[in-house]
């Protein structure tokens, strides 16, 4: 997997609390997840789902840099889903198991 790096911003649309704002995270790098890394067996759906979403935000963003038809064959290849599915939003827990999703 590749490490990422993040910044902590303000997030004006949520308001403030006691006078003081929210906080949170934005991405600064964009690098595909090495999928041959991932045993598919072991993730939940919302894990998957996690995945997707990730890959697809890093094509969006990466994408339309890659001036090779090669790199942006590498790059769709990188971050097509998982297992066929278009994927969806990031998932804060899994609902079956109650278990807290960390990426």
């Amino acid at each position: 997997m590749a490490e990422n790096l993040l910044v902590v911003v303000e997030k004006a649309a949520l308001g403030e609390f006691g006078g003081r704002a929210f906080y949170g995270f934005e991405r600064l790098t964009h690098i595909p997840i090495q999928k041959r890394l991932m045993d598919l067996s072991l993730l939940t759906e919302a894990e998957v789902a996690w995945v997707d979403t990730y890959h697809r935000e890093v094509w969006e963003r990466v994408g339309p840099l890659m001036h090779t038809d090669r790199g942006k064959k590498w790059l769709r290849e990188a971050t097509a889903p998982l297992r066929g599915s278009t994927g969806g939003s990031a998932a804060a827990g899994d609902t079956a198991t109650g278990r807290k999703i960390f990426f």
